[in-house]
């Protein structure tokens, strides 16, 4: 994964200047948005429902997801209700030891058990040293029943980044060309690549504070600024499209 990193660093020095983020942000502000207006609304409905196992507010969650996405969710919660209510268990308790975590802060360590070495999440709030398949793949389960890591990141990394969304970036197909090119397609070593380059990127480049400024000043998180940037970046008609799966 070493390769793709560089990759990944080499994009954000290149387009995650403050012409273009200032440019992205003007561009967003002048827009009639679906994207725009629903952000801040879908974070503060994740918020108001954080602890909350219920089936009826993760249903909720679910739609909120889809709405960015071009497809309705038929495949999920298909499964046995026991074992939705098992994963749906599973996201709470991931999300209360997690939701306030910051990509730029959080400490690295090394992944534990079948995937030994695999950069992770050090301990949160006490809780368990976590890598990237231990979000993903219950988000996966709720989402989709079967998990294929490598095609649906679209869809579990928004659930995921409405969850935590100082945390987790999201990653669509077109974020994913942007950075690793216009023929690649999405992976979950790309996606791996991709979260601990940003955070090597936001640890050590000065324009995190430019980021960090118009994040507080919208009221949204740092990464939502940065796959703002990203998803926009060198588009003629940007916003017109929202690629997913």
């Amino acid at each position: 994964m070493a390769d793709l990193k560089v990759v990944v660093l080499n994009k954000f020095n290149e387009i995650l200047t403050s012409a273009e983020i200032e440019k992205q942000i003007e561009i967003l502000q002048n827009s009639n948005y679906w994207y725009k207006y629903s952000y801040s609304p879908f974070v503060k409905r994740f918020n108001e429902t954080r602890g909350t196992s219920g089936v009826d507010v993760w249903t909720e969650r679910v739609a909120l997801v889809y709405s960015w996405l071009p497809k309705i969710p038929r495949s999920s919660f298909a499964t046995d209700l026991r074992e939705i209510q098992e994963i749906i268990n599973k996201l709470t308790e991931i999300e209360r030891y997690f939701y306030n975590a910051e990509l730029l802060s959080i400490e690295r360590t090394a992944y534990q058990g079948e995937y030994q070495g695999e950069t992770a999440f050090s301990s949160c709030n006490g809780y368990y040293d976590m890598g990237l398949r231990d979000f993903l793949i219950p988000a996966g389960k709720l989402l989709h029943d079967t998990v294929r890591l490598d095609t649906q990141l679209s869809s579990t990394t928004k659930l995921l980044h409405f969850m935590c969304p100082n945390l987790f970036p999201i990653f669509d197909t077109k974020v994913c060309k942007q950075i690793y090119g216009p023929s690649a397609n999405q992976t979950y070593s790309k996606y791996h690549s991709y979260v601990f380059g940003l955070k090597e990127f936001l640890e050590n480049s000065e324009i995190v504070f430019t980021l960090k400024h118009h994040a507080e000043k919208m009221n949204v998180s740092v990464l939502y600024i940065v796959d703002l940037v990203l998803f926009n970046y060198a588009e003629k008609f940007p916003f017109e499209k929202k690629e997913s799966e």
